[in-house]
């Protein structure tokens, strides 16, 4: 019977209690059922040693030490072993008949061993769904106990609820179920009440032995949100199910015992822990805060934290506005965040007052003095950075114009406009140290081509007014031819000098003038060697030096202009040109008097012939006929000489092409041209002379398809009337024989008869060839037969191949009938034999060695055979009856 422990194993232990303790047994507790097992909870004793006397219990004792006779109550036949015996509640026996043994009745704690709970979990949603825990289970869930996690405010710890399987069995029953649960801080030494959730009934579950019901107790769909409201802190979630019963004593008389069956890991109920993490807490301070040089300022978020907090970490601190600068000055709102480990926040606000009191600053720490040679009439202003306006213009005291001679100092004031200003000081100084300018700036020059015998001064303007004094350094007369540079002084009343340089220059510029105004034409038929110089007169006297650019001997037909150079050595030239004509008149004449005439087989190209000029020397011919002739026949050329100078002459050539020599063969012997099936020739190929690669032509076929020997005759004609003939043999010879398409026949088989299609071969000449064959091509006599196929190409080509036929039966004969009737009668029974079907036999009727007729009362058994003649048999058995 399922989940109950027998009275005797009860009473075994008990009587080894009592005998243990001689009495002094005190209390024995509920039993209880975990993992599908019982349990006995607890035992109270005196507290003395385990080893002392005859007292083997003391308080805490675990019973299961002598619990070798407890049983496993899912299987009777197991015992339990001290890991299966927990400890529940404290119950008190009573031993009515004093006599040590407890009684049905006597007390409720013996007497619960027909119902309760084998397996408890809770159930919890924590944001993922419903998740089963173990509790009195040992599954693939999660442990309730190991149960351990942190809890954001966000965060959710659903009680959906729990569920119990239960057993009763022999008048027993489960009235109810129920989740007991509490929340408390760790520390809490007084833990609160436990709330109690009603478990309904859900279902009946198999697996009960006789006489007894496993059931199901379960809410899933619980909503109270365990963490919801809590403050921050680290808590225990106990639990504990139970379940309300009744049982029968005597049988038929129901009872309501005043304890339940209650799971609760052994009196110290389950226990999980979590922590409940709430967000941190902002807490801000007002700040003032000062720009720097650049009219920045940063701050961090540590800056307005005025202790913000979080119950278990240090909080991350962060701000929106880190930067500020000259456009955030006054007040502003700064928010602080604060941030927990959990990703939860709090905020809060402060003012930040942001203050500029930093001056400008000049740009140039010391401003460069203000010169001038007479007066100033206006200053600029210098610069000055301010952090937050940016370049400030400054001002200043001193009263313009400035014309004191000497150093007048200026104060500068920078003014930010905001409150905030700086000084810087400026020197002014006066005093002339420029020397007189030059009215030109660049004097002209003095020429002459002789001399020059007075200079006029040039004038100059001083700054400051006054009389310029002007002097030079020349000695007059100036005669030297080129240039000579005289240098000015310009000096002012203040002794302020410059100077001036200016050239004066003796230049003779007028070239030598040509005694003849035009010179005479110097003529020649092909050239001039020497040419007389013409003279010149120079207006300052002098040699006239004479030259000419012609390049000698002049050999160029027609007039080429010489231009003469008169220069009279003081670098000026006059030209003056001659004219230089030269004019052939006399025609080239032939070098050989008859041209031979110019021959060739396949072509001819002629060579140019010469003739001797008068003045150009060996002149070559030229035509306006062709150079080259490649065409048979004669041909007439006319050379004409011209020296150039339009004077020719001519000669005639004759050009005979005449081909006579026919093609010569390539190969001197064509090879015999061979195939099996076919042959088909190609063109063989002569060289000729003049027209080089001649393909051959033949009045014969170029395809041979029909076995046998063949002569083909080729000529080769160059078509300028020249041929040659060459002879070529073909032969046609088929030698190979078929080769079959599959190189080893598969065995034909077959279990009645086999009758086999004739195999294919490939030839090389004449395609598919099918076998033939002198063997029968049916079989139906069981054995094992060779075919010889033989495949023939036609062309005296022969191949054989080989087959195995196997006709081989080996599948029994199947029974008409699948299952015999039984055959029945009163006093005798005579049974007929019965038949099968057989794959290749046909109908095949049992043989048996039992007999076929029976007169006695009784039940027989016939075992029929079948048998194909084949080696194959079946049997089959049939029952025989006879009952008066």
């Amino acid at each position: 019977m399922r989940n109950k422990i027998t009275f005797l194993a009860l009473l075994l232990i008990t009587g080894l209690v009592v005998a243990a303790t001689s009495g002094l047994f005190k209390e024995l507790i509920d039993l209880e059922n975990n993992s599908g097992f019982r349990y006995i909870s607890h035992v109270l004793q005196p507290k003395t040693d385990n080893d002392s006397g005859n007292n083997p219990f003391a308080e805490d004792d675990k019973l299961s030490e002598y619990a070798g006779n407890a049983v496993n109550t899912g299987n009777p036949e197991t015992k339990m072993g001290p890991a299966e015996v927990n400890y529940n509640e404290l119950l008190t026996p009573i031993d009515e008949a004093e006599d040590g043994n407890f009684e049905r009745g006597e007390d409720a704690g013996l007497l619960a061993g027909d119902s309760g709970i084998f397996e408890s979990y809770i159930i919890l949603d924590t944001g993922s769904g419903n998740q089963f825990y173990d509790l009195q289970a040992a599954t693939a869930n999660p442990d309730f106990t190991a149960f351990s996690s942190t809890f954001s405010q966000s965060n959710q710890l659903i009680l959906k609820g729990a569920q119990n399987k239960t057993f009763k069995c022999n008048g027993d029953d489960i009235l109810n179920g129920w989740l007991n649960y509490r929340i408390y801080l760790q520390t809490n030494t007084s833990p609160p009440s436990f709330n109690s959730i009603n478990l309904p009934f859900k279902e009946n579950i198999v697996g009960a032995g006789d006489g007894c019901q496993d059931q199901e107790w379960e809410l899933s769909d619980g909503t109270n949100d365990l963490r919801n409201g809590l403050p921050s802190g680290d808590y225990y979630l106990e639990v504990y199910t139970h379940a309300d019963f009744t049982y029968e004593d005597p049988p038929g008389t129901t009872v309501v015992p005043d304890f339940p069956h209650t799971a609760n890991n052994g009196g110290n109920n389950y226990r999980a822990t979590f922590r409940a993490d709430n967000p941190p807490v902002a807490v801000c301070q007002d700040r003032t805060i000062t720009l720097d040089a650049s009219g920045n300022v940063n701050i961090v978020a540590e800056d307005i934290d005025n202790g913000s907090s979080d119950d278990f970490d240090t909080p991350t601190l962060s701000i929106d506005i880190t930067s500020f600068n000259c456009s955030n000055l006054g007040p502003n709102t700064v928010t602080l965040t604060v941030t927990d480990s959990l990703g939860q926040t709090d905020s809060c606000t402060a003012v930040v007052t942001v203050v500029d009191d930093l001056a400008p600053i000049a740009d140039v720490a010391t401003l460069t003095d203000v010169t001038a040679q007479c007066e100033v009439t206006a200053l600029t202003a210098p610069t000055a950075t301010d952090n937050c306006v940016g370049t400030v213009t400054a001002t200043h005291n001193a009263t313009l114009p400035i014309t004191t001679q000497g150093t007048t100092v200026v104060t500068w004031t920078h003014n930010d406009g905001n409150g905030n200003t700086s000084t810087q000081t400026q020197n002014v100084v006066i005093d002339d140290i420029t020397a007189p300018v030059a009215d030109l700036a660049t004097l002209s020059d003095v020429t002459a081509e002789c001399e020059v015998t007075a200079l006029t001064p040039p004038t100059a303007t001083d700054n400051c007014g006054g009389v310029v004094t002007v002097s030079h350094n020349a000695t007059l007369p100036i005669t030297t031819q080129g240039t000579t540079v005289v240098t000015w002084t310009y000096e002012d009343v203040n002794g302020n000098t410059s100077q001036q340089t200016q050239n004066v220059v003796i230049d003779d510029i007028t070239a030598p003038v040509a005694d003849l105004a035009t010179l005479s034409d110097v003529t020649a038929e092909c050239e001039v060697t020497a040419l007389t110089p013409p003279t010149a007169t120079d207006n300052c006297g002098g040699v006239v030096t004479v030259s000419h650019n012609a390049t000698l001997p002049i050999t160029t037909q027609g007039t080429t202009v010489i231009t003469w150079t008169y220069n009279d050595g003081n670098g000026n030239t006059s030209t003056q040109t001659q004219n230089v004509v030269i004019d052939d008149t006399t025609a080239p004449v032939a070098d050989v008097a008859t041209l031979p005439d110019a021959t060739g087989e396949c072509s001819v190209t002629v060579t140019a012939p010469t003739a001797t000029d008068n003045c150009e020397g060996t002149i070559t011919a030229t035509t306006t006929n062709p150079l080259t002739y490649s065409v048979q026949g004669t041909y007439t050329i006319t050379w004409t000489y011209n020296d150039g100078n339009g004077n020719t002459s001519t000669q005639t050539q004759t050009v005979i092409v005449d081909d006579t020599t026919a093609p010569v063969p390539d190969v001197a012997t064509l090879p015999d041209a061979t195939g099996e099936c076919s042959v088909t020739v190609t063109a063989p190929t002569a060289t000729d002379n003049c027209e080089g690669t001649i393909t051959a032509t033949t009045t014969n076929p170029l395809t041979y398809s029909v076995q046998g020997t063949y002569t083909i005759t080729w000529t080769y004609d160059d078509g300028n009337g020249n041929t040659s003939t060459q002879t070529q043999t073909v032969i046609v010879d088929d030698t190979t024989a078929p080769v079959p398409d599959v190189a080893t026949l598969p065995d034909a088989t077959g279990e009645c008869s086999v009758t086999v299609t004739a195999p294919t071969a490939t030839d090389n000449c004449e395609g598919t060839i099918t076998a033939t064959t002198t063997n029968p091509l049916t079989y139906s006599v069981q054995g094992t037969y060779t075919i010889t196929w033989t495949y023939d190409d036609g062309n005296g080509n022969t191949s054989t191949q080989t087959q195995t036929v196997i006709v081989d039966d080996t599948t029994a004969p199947v029974p008409d009938v699948a299952t015999l009737p039984d055959a029945t009668g009163e006093c005798s029974v005579t049974v007929t034999a019965p038949t099968a079907s057989d794959n290749c036999e046909g109908t095949i009727t049992a043989t048996t060695t039992n007999p076929l007729t029976y007169s006695v009362q009784g039940t027989y058994t016939i075992t029929w055979t079948y048998n194909d003649g084949n080696g194959n048999t079946s049997t089959q058995t049939q029952t025989v009856i006879v009952d008066d």
